[in-house]
């Protein structure tokens, strides 16, 4: 790389003056400590002597690609020592209006600009944009406006806050982010939001993951569960974002993970219960895993006038609370019930003051000691047992 020419275009000291480089270097090694000093021999061959820099020159520098054609020009100031440039701050470009690709994806995604970036469309969750060619030192603002979450992916072959090449984070609706280029592959992004709260959502109805419906980041209130196990799901796991779900509503609500991410390093796309009133914090810990924290009210529950599910079994089984748990009604033999989804740490008091046996499953998957997966175990009339989620899968027994 080399500077093909230098010349100062106005002004005598003591006004300053405008000295104008041409060079096809990288604009990453430019605006490094030490370039111009490394440049010294260049400026001085095509200069045919030494170049004498005044104390409030500026540098206006043109980068050239292989053609000979400007593919950057910008204002520099010169650092005292004469041994380094210094990019003059700018006024933000600014990119309205921009949408994002229908499909997601990195290859295709909307490219993006140094500057401040609006999305305004984002028609399915997951739809993609992507970052320009890091930059040292520039910076990229992007505002979601869209109605759903937003993928930001990298340029091919960098990175985002060490995530990994190629590795998207998600920004949801109305929210903003911050993108510096700390080194040649590396963005790394600012947090520029107090939480954003999400309001009045309702659960998907038949529960699952597919359908569920989309959480965003910061925090979300569903008020909505029809029915047990009406289901929602987390973004994309996004290292060191933070996620927060309060159920208000009237049963018990399936938290899934997104595709192929994982909630407390269990199986990936395995759902945890969060119960009504109850409200849990979800941080990314890596690109492919959340840890889920209870934030409610850790005083046991009281949860009497329980009706077992007429018929048995395990799918329809009626979810336990943490705490006190008092089934009132078994109408016949192995009607059931069952611990929640990723309830570690939780204890289960289960009274059964019905009138016939009742069978209690543990949650899917998961087993008591000494029993084989998905097994039940019963609970005579007028007999009690404590159970207490020792391992994710693993369940102890307490008569």
């Amino acid at each position: 790389m080399t500077v093909y020419s230098i010349q100062r275009d106005w002004g005598p000291p003591p006004s300053g003056s405008l000295v104008r480089i041409v060079t096809d270097d990288a604009i990453e090694d430019i605006i490094a400590t030490g370039w111009l000093a490394l440049q010294q021999a260049d400026i001085e061959r095509v200069n045919n002597g030494p170049f004498e820099w005044y104390p409030r020159d500026s540098v206006l520098l043109t980068i050239i690609d292989a053609n000979g054609n400007a593919s950057y020009v910008n204002i520099f100031s010169v650092f005292p020592d004469r041994n380094s440039l210094n990019p003059i701050v700018q006024i933000y470009p600014n990119l309205q209006n921009i949408v994002a690709h229908a499909g997601g994806g990195q290859t295709l995604a909307t490219q993006l600009n140094l500057g401040i970036n609006v999305v305004t469309t984002v028609a399915s969750p997951g739809d993609s944009v992507k970052l320009p060619d890091d930059v040292v030192g520039q910076t990229v603002i992007v505002t979601n406006t869209g109605a759903n979450s937003l993928n930001i992916f990298p340029f091919p072959g960098d990175n985002i806050n060490n995530l990994g090449i190629n590795v998207p984070i998600s920004l949801s609706p109305q929210a903003t982010a911050v993108f510096i280029g700390v080194d040649n592959n590396d963005w790394r992004t600012v947090d520029a939001n107090i939480y954003q709260t999400t309001s009045s959502i309702i659960a998907h109805a038949g529960g699952g993951q597919a359908n569920a419906t989309q959480t965003n980041l910061g925090i979300n209130v569903v008020t909505t569960v029809a029915t047990q196990q009406d289901s929602v799901k987390l973004p994309t796991t996004v290292q060191g974002q933070t996620v927060i779900i309060a159920n208000k509503g009237l049963n018990g609500l399936a938290l899934y993970p997104a595709s192929g991410n994982s909630i407390n390093g269990l199986a990936a796309d395995t759902s945890l219960t969060i119960f009504p009133n109850e409200s849990y914090a979800f941080y990314g810990v890596s690109a492919s895993n959340w840890v889920a924290i209870n934030t409610s009210d850790p005083v046991y529950g009281y949860n009497p006038g329980i009706v077992a599910h007429p018929g048995g079994g395990q799918a329809n089984a009626v979810i336990l609370k943490p705490g006190l748990n008092i089934v009132s009604t078994v109408a016949t033999g192995a009607d059931s019930i069952k611990l929640p989804q990723n309830s570690l740490g939780q204890s289960f008091y289960v009274r059964n003051s019905g009138a016939n046996a009742l069978a209690i499953f543990p949650f899917e998957g998961g087993a008591f000691y000494g029993s084989a997966t998905d097994t039940s175990i019963l609970i005579n009339a007028n007999s009690r047992n404590l159970f207490v989620v020792t391992e994710p899968l693993f369940i102890d027994t307490i008569s």
